[in-house]
């Protein structure tokens, strides 16, 4: 007489089972804890930073060096929150006024800047802007660079001083015929 292995059963049942139950298409009750209302947080897709921007990202002009006041704008899509900016001076500039400016956002607001500094000389330079927002409990993060362009770009003042050079090497371009033979690849 043979003997009935009763683990190796047991197993089979509870496979059986498992698998009857999926056929047919169990539910599951769910928690208590479940019922309560969860909040839903979508993902956001893209570049993780603060939705800020410089309302006019175009270079900031200087005619000579000196001290100037710069009133940078500031825009977000957020009605809500705080944001805090902290202006740095690249270098070749130098940060006069404070550095630390703080905000209550608002609805379709703008938020300006007043920046003091000095620049000693023509070039291009750059005012650096860590600007931290938070918002619903969330904190994000942003760093900006606004242009400031002393004197004329180089580019401008290239042109204006050598005018009649670029005359001369437009005019010394030599068309020469050119003879072309293909072999073929071994």
């Amino acid at each position: 007489m043979k003997k009935i292995n009763f683990s190796g059963l047991l197993f089979i049942f509870f496979l059986s089972s498992g698998l009857a139950a999926c056929k047919d298409g169990v539910s599951v009750k769910p928690d208590a804890n479940q019922n309560a209302p969860q909040e839903h947080q979508q993902k956001k897709r893209g570049k993780p930073s603060a939705s800020v921007s410089l309302e006019n990202s175009e270079p900031f002009y200087m005619d000579v060096p000196g001290i100037v006041t710069l009133d940078l704008r500031l825009i977000t899509a957020l009605s809500t929150g705080t944001m805090e900016v902290v202006a740095s001076a690249g270098e070749g500039l130098e940060l006069l006024s404070g550095d630390l400016h703080k905000f209550s956002l608002a609805p379709d607001a703008t938020y300006t800047l007043p920046l003091r500094f000095s620049a000693k000389e023509a070039g291009r330079f750059y005012i650096n802007l860590a600007i931290s927002i938070e918002n619903a409990g969330a904190r994000e993060n942003r760093s900006i660079s606004a242009i400031v362009q002393v004197g004329p770009p180089l580019a401008q003042a290239l042109r204006k001083a050598a005018p009649q050079m670029q005359d001369e090497v437009e005019t010394d371009v030599i068309d020469m015929p050119a003879q072309e033979s293909v072999r073929p690849s071994e």
